[in-house]
């Protein structure tokens, strides 16, 4: 019997774990802080548990439950904070201190805070997050994001400069332009507000969170 076939799909299956395996042995991040129980999920849908000081990799997503709270450091020195029933994939993040750094997260739901690193601060284009059909990018920000249950999101600045965009156009936020808060909804081009939206929670980056003020997560 020819054994061949049989050994090259075996080969086959065992290239497949390793690319797996490879595409998310990269440490990119340490969690520094956490209430209550976290779930890092990998590309292969495999879980595990985190807490304070595991290391987070590439392609895995964080999950947070109940009234939940992460803030992650990232190895080019950006700061996240994740709120409660939230979810964020670390899809990319490319560090090694050079033109071609990149990241790109992705927002699948609830809320985050994040004071940006050093890869953004080469080109705005370096830098993505990805919300539900949205995106934004940024040469250097403290901002918020919140992506509600019924796909809607907003936006708000503290410092710095970002620009929310979706297919139908884009806004830019914060220092030196006329607002700093903005709301996208399906179907329409990003919506600039004059007020800090009720939506947001107002989250810490603190290592020591005792509330997210404006929450509901229970």
């Amino acid at each position: 019997m020819n054994k061949l076939p049989s050994l090259v799909v075996g080969l086959g299956i065992c290239l497949t774990q390793w690319v797996a395996e490879a595409q998310t042995s990269s440490t990119v991040g340490r969690i520094v802080a956490a209430t209550q129980e976290l779930i890092a999920v990998d590309i292969a849908d495999n879980s595990r548990e985190i807490l304070r000081r595991s290391e987070i990799y590439t392609g895995e997503s964080i999950h947070t439950a109940g009234t939940g709270y992460a803030l992650i450091r990232m190895s080019d020195g950006a700061l996240i904070a994740l709120g409660c029933n939230s979810s964020l994939e670390i899809q990319s993040y490319d560090y090694s201190d050079s033109q071609n750094d990149s990241v790109i997260i992705n927002l699948l739901k609830g809320r985050l805070r994040t004071v940006t690193g050093a890869v953004n601060k080469i080109h705005l284009a370096n830098y993505r997050l990805n919300l539900n059909g949205a995106w934004a990018n940024t040469d250097g920000a403290d901002f918020e994001a919140t992506l509600l249950e019924d796909g809607s999101i907003y936006f708000a600045v503290y410092d710095g400069i970002i620009t929310v965009s979706n297919s139908l156009g884009a806004l830019t936020l914060g220092a030196d332009q006329d607002v700093d808060f903005a709301r996208l909804e399906a179907g329409q081009p990003p919506t600039p507000l004059r007020f800090y939206p009720q939506q947001l929670s107002l989250l810490t980056l603190s290592t020591t969170p005792t509330s997210q003020t404006g929450s509901t997560c229970q």
